[in-house]
C-alpha cells in the first residue's frame, strides 16, 4: 500500500450522482449495516458483496498481493509486463482501461436490471486494492468504513473463531493489513473517497447518512436509518443485522463486556491492542491509552495462563502444539470462573 501523498494526490471533486459506489472495511466492521441503510434509498440497488474487482486486481498484479494462484504469479506478472510494453501502446494503462470497461459494463448491467441511479457493491475486502480501484476506476466513488478494531476482532471471534483460536490464523490479514490500508487510504485526499466511523453511523445515523447521500451525489431521504427487516445474504452480517430494526448503538462498547467474561477473550483483544501500536490506532482515530484502560478495568482472573495473539497467528498450527494450547485455554477459563474465596485469619 502506497503512502497517502502518493495515492491521487490531484483528483478534482465530482459533481453529480455516481453509478457505482464501494464500501470496503475490516469484515466485522459494521458493512452489512451501511449497505442495507443507504439500500434502502429509492434511487439505490445494493449488489450484497460481488467480490468481482478482486480476482480482476490480482490477476493483473499477482505478484505485489501475494495471493496464492495455481500457477506463478511472479511469473505471470512479468509476462503481462512484457506483453503490454511491448505490444500495447499504452502499455499496461491500455489493459486497465479495458478492465474498467468491462467492470462498469457489468455493474451497468445490474444497475439498468434495477432501474436505479447507483448500484453499491459492499465487499469489506476490497481494502487490499484501494488504490488500484481509485487508478482503474474514474466514475466511482468508496466509503470507507473504520471501526474500532478491537470491536472487529471481538466480533470476529464470537462470529466465526467460536472457540476454534487456530482458526484466527485465517483473518492475519484482516487483523492486520486492513487497518494500515484503510489508515493510509483515509489520509489521501481523493475526493472520490469518504471515511465514516461506525461508531458515529449508529450513535447519530441521521447526519452520517445525509452527509453520504451528498458524498454519493443522491437526493436526501430521510429515515433511511430505520431500515426495518434487513434483507438477508450468503455474504454478509449473519447475527446482529438481523436482531434490531435500526441503528443501535449499544453494539460500540459490547466488546469491553465481552472481554471481562472470558479470560481467552480479554487477551486476544489486548495482544491485538499491542500489536496495532498507538500510532496505527491514533491514525485510525481511537485512542490507545483509553483502550487500555477500557480493558484493565474488566480484567479477568488466569489471563497469565492463556497464549498470547502471535501464537494462534501462526500458520498453520501443528495438532501436538494445537492440544496443548486447548489445555491451557481450558484451564485458563476454568479458573476464571471459580469464585473468589475470601482471606480469612487464622486462630
Amino acid at each position: 500500500m502506497q503512502e497517502a501523498s502518493d495515492i491521487h494526490p490531484n483528483v478534482e471533486p465530482m459533481q453529480g450522482p455516481c453509478p457505482l459506489a464501494l464500501i470496503a472495511s475490516q469484515p466485522r466492521a459494521g458493512s452489512t449495516l451501511l449497505q442495507t441503510m443507504l439500500g434502502k434509498h429509492p434511487d439505490v440497488v445494493s449488489a450484497g458483496e460481488t467480490w468481482l474487482l478482486l480476482p480482476l486486481v490480482y490477476a493483473l498484479e499477482s505478484r505485489t498481493h501475494g495471493h496464492p494462484m495455481p500457477f506463478d504469479g511472479e511469473l505471470a506478472d512479468q509476462a503481462v509486463d512484457d506483453f503490454a510494453k511491448s505490444m500495447l501502446p499504452g502499455g499496461r494503462r491500455s489493459i486497465e482501461r479495458a478492465m474498467a470497461t468491462m467492470v462498469n459494463g457489468i455493474f451497468d448491467q445490474a444497475r439498468n436490471a434495477a432501474g436505479q441511479k447507483i448500484l453499491i457493491d459492499k465487499t469489506p475486502r476490497y481494502y487490499r486494492i484501494i488504490d488500484e480501484i481509485l487508478r482503474i476506476l474514474d466514475d466511482v466513488r468508496m466509503v470507507l468504513l473504520i471501526r474500532n478494531p478491537l470491536a472487529v476482532f471481538s466480533s470476529i471471534l464470537d462470529t466465526w473463531i467460536r472457540g476454534n483460536w487456530p482458526y484466527i490464523a485465517v483473518h492475519r490479514d484482516d487483523l492486520l493489513m486492513a487497518p494500515v490500508h484503510l489508515a493510509v487510504a483515509s489520509e489521501c485526499g481523493d475526493q472520490r473517497l469518504r471515511t465514516v466511523r461506525y461508531e458515529d453511523l449508529t450513535a447519530d445515523p441521521d447526519s452520517v447518512l445525509a452527509d453520504l447521500q451528498r458524498f454519493l451525489g443522491l437526493q436526501p431521504t430521510g429515515g433511511l436509518a430505520d431500515y426495518g427487516e434487513a434483507t438477508q445474504r450468503r455474504f454478509g452480517d449473519p447475527k446482529g443485522i438481523g436482531l434490531h430494526r435500526s441503528a443501535n448503538a449499544q453494539s460500540i462498547d459490547k466488546w469491553v463486556c465481552r472481554a471481562g467474561q472470558d479470560p481467552v477473550h480479554w487477551r486476544m483483544l489486548d495482544d491485538y491492542r499491542q500489536m496495532l501500536g498507538s500510532e496505527l490506532l491514533n491514525r485510525l482515530g481511537y485512542d490507545d491509552r483509553q483502550l487500555a484502560d477500557q480493558l484493565a478495568q474488566v480484567r479477568p482472573k488466569a489471563v497469565g495462563l492463556v497464549p498470547p495473539l502471535t501464537t494462534f497467528l501462526r500458520s498453520p498450527v501443528r495438532s501436538k502444539m494445537r492440544r496443548s494450547l486447548k489445555s491451557r485455554i481450558r484451564l485458563a477459563q476454568a479458573i476464571s470462573q471459580r469464585p473468589t474465596t475470601p482471606l480469612t485469619k487464622s486462630a
